[in-house]
């Protein structure tokens, strides 16, 4: 069974079929103007996808492990993912910069207001980032 958007009527809006979506992952969005929407969601194969308002792949950007976790997006737009590294990506889906842990991220990323991001990892460990 795909994925399915739900508007208030309680009609599906658009389908999302893809059956290696992480349950853990959610949707994150980001506002791009009036009317061009993003929605984020990780997946089994490695894979981010970024997904129009109208339900079409935007784009997508394949990781180095499974995206167990929620995205997270920052103030500035840049779409943040723990695979097996902690990835931070362009709205357009180019990469911005990495980070490895040695593990896999437990935890989806949480960015401070600041901008920092913070996740967890496996083995007990909370990583705090800043960008330079």
């Amino acid at each position: 069974m795909g994925r399915r958007r739900w508007r208030l009527t309680g009609r599906c809006a658009w389908p999302l079929k893809k059956s290696l979506f992480s349950r853990q992952s959610s949707c994150s969005h980001l506002r791009q103007g009036i009317l061009a929407w993003s929605r984020y969601v990780g997946s089994y194969d490695k894979k981010l996808y970024a997904i129009t308002g109208k339900g079409k792949q935007k784009w997508s950007y394949e990781t180095g492990g499974a995206i167990r976790g929620s995205p997270a997006v920052d103030g500035h737009g840049t779409v943040h993912v723990g695979a097996d590294e902690l990835y931070a990506l362009t709205a357009e889906g180019q990469s911005k910069w990495q980070y490895r842990t040695g593990e896999e991220p437990l935890t989806a990323p949480a960015v401070a207001r600041d901008g920092s991001v913070y996740a967890a990892s496996s083995s007990g460990m909370v990583y705090a980032l800043t960008e330079a």
